[in-house]
This record gives structure tokens, C-alpha cells and sequence, in this order.
């Protein structure tokens, strides 16, 4: 390798590789040390005619701090490979253990610049845009999106989405709560193509309004909480496909949505807002009734005190939220 530097440039070296080998010819130049036979102007020519070298080159301290600006010209001159690269090293869950390394000269405002061309370019992949718009807080503290690029890449991938279910692609499903007042059944689900609709009996509801009665009826009548005692609404990663594990990209401590959970969190915010807006127009509260369980259940029934809560009270527009909920 020494002799070859010593009378090609760089670029002619690596064009000698067969494809398949590009991978193991940087770990031959880590490994000999031949990143000092490097000339600078070769090395940046390289990166420029070859930017998926970049992944692999960015691995290896030596040649980032030896070659920063040379680097760096090339990580902003190729927003497709570096925005991808640097999201995908830095918040995607597979492959953020790598080792990784970005020149210190590159600033965070710079980074920003390549990821903008990057969401504004035609061939912007809602998978790492994705993971701009749910940059993880505190888990790579080299790069941090400014708000101009996260607005900007919700902006993009909601349109994206948009575009790509507008002509029928995909399957879509809804969810409706419906308080009943002619209904004596205290729960009653039916269903329509994908639609369904959960309806309560008005009369039942209206006529235990204490807030004990009130906190048992988001336990056993909107079943809010399983036999257990758990929580239904949260996401369970056993619901979780393989395919659909493998399907995106996933991000460094995200919650990890199924479509099970959709469909629960979905149903369990509109009948929260549906016996809200119920109880209100009742002249109660549901507030009054969680207030009750801090203030006055605790210390009565386990004897435990120093809780105070004060919920201010919330015009409940459930019917608008019905009409928002459209899950695809």
C-alpha cells in the first residue's frame, strides 16, 4: 500500500478495488497506517467522486482529525450521503453503536444547512426525515436540529404521508364514542366496514355522578385498566410484527407505535373527552373527580397524606376530535 501511495494518488488506489472489497480496503489503510501517505487534494477528490466512502471513513479517527476540512468540504457538498449518514449514525436505533466520527470544524448551524437541502431536495426519504422530526433528546449530543429543521421535516413528511395515501394506499380505519341517552345496555360496540363505534348509556352515567362512581366507570365501563390493574392504552412490543419491526427507520428511545396501540389510544382519548364533556354538561367534573381520589381517597383509605391536586377545568370539544381522528 506504501509503495502504491508513493506513486498514485489515492483516487487511483481505490479505483483499482472491486466493489465488494471497498469496506475492507479503509480497514487495510487504518491498519497500515496509511493515511499519512494521503495527499489532502487527493483524499477530498476521492470523497467527491465517491461519497458512499464517507460512511465507512467517518469510522476512524485518524483520517478526520488528519483530513478535517477536507472532510467537511465533502460532507457538505453531498447532502444526500451526509444528511442520510449522519442520521442514520447518530439517532437511528440498528446502527447508532458504530463508531462515528464528524470533523470538529463542522458546526452545528452547517449540519443544519445539510439536512435543509437535504428535506428540500426531490429525493428526500420520509424514513430519515422521520427521524429529524423525532430527533432524540439527549442521545447525540454532536448534532442537535435547530427548530427550523424540524419544523421544516414535519413539514415534508406530512406531506409526503399525504401523497402517498391520497390516491387510497393503505388501510384505513376509525373510531367513534358515542354517550347514548335512550341506550339501557351500559356498553355497546358496533361495527361498520372499518368503523367502529363504541356508544355508553346516557341514562347510567348520568344517574352515579359521584366521584367514586366516576373513577370505577373508567375502570370497568370505558375499561380503561385490565384485570391486572394495568394501563390498556400503552404500545406493547409483543403486538409488534417482524416484518413491521424491520419495515423504517426507528429512532434512539422511541415508542415504538403499533397498530394495536393506535387503535386503543385512540379510542381511550376520544372517551375521555366524550365523559368529560359528558360529566360537564351534567354539572360535573371529571377533574373534581381525579381531585377527589389525591385529596380526600388516599388519606381515607391507606391512610397516606401530603397529596394536593388542583385540576383547572377544560372545555371538552370531543366532537371535534372525533372528526380529527383518522388513522391510517
Amino acid at each position: 500500500m506504501s509503495s502504491e501511495l508513493e506513486d498514485k494518488s489515492i483516487g487511483e488506489v481505490y479505483d483499482q478495488v472491486e466493489f465488494q472489497y471497498g469496506k475492507e480496503f479503509w480497514e487495510l489503510m487504518e491498519a497500515c497506517g496509511a493515511w499519512q501517505k494521503m495527499r489532502a487534494h487527493d483524499f477530498e477528490k476521492l470523497l467527491m467522486d465517491h461519497p458512499e466512502c464517507l460512511g465507512t471513513v467517518l469510522q476512524y479517527k485518524k483520517p478526520v482529525e488528519r483530513f478535517a476540512g477536507e472532510i467537511k468540504h465533502a460532507l457538505i457538498n453531498n447532502p444526500r450521503y451526509s444528511a442520510e449518514l449522519i442520521v442514520s449514525r447518530l439517532a437511528a436505533e440498528a446502527t447508532s453503536e458504530k463508531a462515528f466520527y464528524l470533523p470538529q470544524n463542522l458546526k452545528n448551524s452547517e449540519i443544519d444547512d445539510i439536512m435543509l437541502d437535504y428535506i428540500n431536495s426531490e429525493i428526500a426519504n420520509p424514513n430519515y426525515v422521520s427521524a429529524l422530526r423525532n430527533w432524540p433528546s439527549g442521545k447525540a449530543a454532536r448534532y442537535n436540529p435547530s427548530p427550523e429543521v424540524r419544523v421544516k421535516a414535519k413539514r415534508q413528511y406530512d406531506g409526503s404521508m399525504d401523497d402517498l395515501f391520497r390516491n387510497g394506499t393503505g388501510l384505513r380505519y376509525d373510531t367513534g364514542v358515542v354517550i347514548d341517552m335512550r341506550q339501557k345496555a351500559c356498553k355497546r360496540v358496533t361495527r361498520e366496514g372499518f368503523s367502529l363505534t363504541h356508544s355508553f348509556s346516557g341514562r347510567w352515567l348520568k344517574e352515579y355522578m359521584d366521584p367514586a362512581t366516576v373513577m370505577n366507570n373508567l375502570i370497568y365501563v370505558f375499561a380503561f385498566v385490565d384485570s391486572h390493574g394495568l394501563m390498556q392504552a400503552p404500545a406493547r412490543q409483543h403486538e409488534e410484527h417482524g416484518i413491521l419491526a424491520t419495515l423504517g427507520m426507528h429512532v434512539k428511545g422511541e415508542y415504538r407505535k403499533t397498530a394495536g396501540f393506535q387503535m386503543r389510544s385512540g379510542l381511550t382519548y376520544l372517551e375521555t373527552m366524550a365523559y368529560a364533556n359528558f360529566l360537564e354538561t351534567n354539572g360535573g367534573r371529571l377533574e373534581s373527580a381525579i381531585e377527589w381520589v389525591y385529596n380526600q381517597y388516599f388519606a381515607e383509605e391507606f391512610a397516606i397524606t401530603g397529596f394536593s391536586l388542583a385540576l383547572p377545568s377544560q372545555k371538552a370539544t370531543w366532537w371535534t376530535n372525533v372528526r380529527r381522528l383518522g388513522l391510517r
